[in-house]
């Protein structure tokens, strides 16, 4: 069937691994930025009234254990409730045969 299509491995393998590459490179640059941006907090210098790198640190800090517990309890609810568990399934099916019409369709 797929070859009617004029969709092959090599094709899907050329697809799969520009995608990752243009990930990655995105990936890539926003790490650049933020390290770029982190030093100019790190002193304190030249920021009269703002924070300092230890209240920057601290406040990240806070927010990775608030994310961190909220998504124990929503995953606990989730997989606790076989109602939630059946709708998240049919939302990862969805998206995985959507993907698969988009890529199937893009070539």
């Amino acid at each position: 069937m797929l070859r009617f299509t004029g969709i092959n491995a090599d094709t899907i393998r050329r697809r799969t691994r520009d995608f990752l590459a243009r990930a990655y490179a995105m990936l890539l640059a926003l790490a650049c930025s933020f390290c770029c941006a982190v030093p100019a907090y790190a002193s304190g210098a030249g920021t009269e009234g703002g924070a300092t790198m230890t209240q920057i640190l601290s406040g990240v800090t806070e927010l990775l254990t608030w994310i961190l517990s909220s998504m124990t309890s929503v995953s606990a609810w989730i997989l606790g409730n076989s109602l939630a568990f059946i709708y998240v399934g049919l939302f990862l099916a969805g998206a995985a045969m959507g993907f698969l019409f988009r890529a199937l369709r893009s070539v």
